[in-house]
């Protein structure tokens, strides 16, 4: 009799035990996908993570135009996809000396997947380059119409972004050495956006791209409800 209520008693400490640890265990349990974006947007921001992110941008929107270029359908896409070589290889410019005045060090050319717009074989380069990133490797599985409408998509959705990551920054008294920066490069990225969203109601996809927004916002919260 004392053996079995012995037994018992330490049967049921180890369950009180298990009971205490189970809510650790569902803290430490893997984040929804959308709350480990949110986390990653409302970390701090550091002048590297600044230079960083801008720098990856700019040559994710040259890659992106040389796409445009090669694939483009219509004049408009590939008029745009040049204004985006253009444009943000002086905007990458500003970031680069912004690095250096702040003693920032960027990744080499190669390493950033930098490319030279000048080169004939552009689309080539973006193809090879840009394959790690999913956004232009899904572009780069589009042709004709499809690509065009797919682009403005991107595009609009890329710079949206952008512009929303600085408005961060100039929020944060943190990084106010690269206010300046920010100042510079916004008006451009503003008429990208613009000519972007613009592209992309002539092409019938904004509003496609808005209704998905929606779809994937109310999926994610759905996911995050039930504990996905």
């Amino acid at each position: 009799m004392r053996i079995f209520t012995l037994t018992a008693a330490v049967l049921f400490a180890a369950f009180a035990s298990a009971q205490d640890t189970a809510p650790k265990d569902a803290d430490q349990a893997e984040k929804p996908k959308t709350q480990q974006q949110a986390d990653k947007d409302t970390a701090p921001l550091t002048p590297e993570k600044v230079i960083a992110k801008l720098h990856k941008c700019n040559q994710k929107e040259i890659m992106a135009g040389k796409l445009a270029l090669e694939k483009g359908s219509s004049d408009e896409i590939k008029q745009f996809g040049q204004k985006l070589i253009d444009d943000h290889k002086k905007a990458d410019e500003k970031v680069q000396q912004a690095a250096r005045d702040n003693n920032i060090p960027l990744p080499q050319p190669k390493e950033a997947g930098k490319v030279d717009a000048e080169k004939p074989e552009a689309g080539k380069d973006a193809k090879a380059k840009g394959a790690h990133d999913a956004d232009l490797k899904h572009l780069q599985s589009l042709t004709g119409e499809e690509f065009d409408r797919g682009f403005a998509k991107h595009m609009l959705k890329d710079h949206e972004d952008t512009l929303a990551f600085l408005d961060r920054v100039k929020a944060d008294n943190n990084v106010s050495a690269l206010h300046g920066l920010v100042d510079s490069i916004r008006p451009g990225l503003e008429q990208h956006a613009m000519s972007a969203r613009g592209l992309a109601s002539k092409l019938g996809v904004e509003e496609t791209a808005k209704t998905d927004e929606k779809k994937e916002s109310k999926q994610a919260s759905i996911k995050a409800e039930r504990g996905l």
